[in-house]
């Protein structure tokens, strides 16, 4: 009798904190799908997007020659307004447009119609060039890894495609870190490119 007691014991104390756990990762995947769906849903149905402007020099109107800061400056504070994004997520596009800048104002040609030589081709949300309709509602999250409130995971729309991002837990509430096309590494990486 005692050995079925200490049994029951070992098994419920094993049980409910790998139950406890399970809920957690549910709940926080339930939550991060949640997120990237709003963030999604507000960039294709309010959102700005224009990420970088470009500002026509005053002596030579066909090139770009550097940030419009004006108009960035509007574009950080609709980021910010949103709350779905990190301290970190908003430094990183900031470096981001002062790479752009520093390479227009260097003499890194744009020509004003041209596409940037600077920026990647495809859309830096998904990087992709074309997306299905109110992709948003279908989008999944997969590979989702979560250590100390930070979270790793991509996000598909179906066929064979994903993207990865990052998020991390502020304040008890989820929030984008990381967005693989907002790697400035990646902007970087396409001085090479003519």
């Amino acid at each position: 009798m005692k050995s079925k007691i200490l049994l029951v014991f070992l098994f419920s104390t094993m049980y409910i904190p790998c139950t406890m756990f399970a809920q957690k990762v549910y709940d926080d995947s339930l939550a991060l799908t949640s997120l990237v769906r709003k963030v999604y849903q507000w960039y294709e149905t309010q959102s700005t997007k224009e990420e970088f402007p470009p500002i026509v020099g005053k002596k030579q109107d066909s090139l770009y020659v550097g940030i419009d800061w004006e108009g960035y400056q509007l574009r950080q504070k609709e980021l910010l307004k949103t709350s779905f994004f990190t301290q970190f997520f908003l430094q990183n596009h900031q470096k981001i447009a002062n790479y752009i800048d520093k390479e227009l104002s260097g003499g890194r040609e744009w020509l004003v119609g041209d596409m940037s030589p600077i920026e990647p081709e495809a859309n830096p949300w998904c990087n992709c060039q074309d997306s299905p309709d109110n992709y948003w509602k279908r989008l999944k999250i997969q590979r989702l890894k979560i250590n100390n409130n930070v979270a790793s995971f991509d996000w598909t729309w179906g066929k064979k495609f994903a993207y990865h991002v990052q998020a991390q837990k502020e304040n008890n509430i989820w929030k984008i870190s990381y967005l693989e096309g907002f790697d400035l590494k990646k902007y970087r990486a396409l001085d090479g490119r003519k």
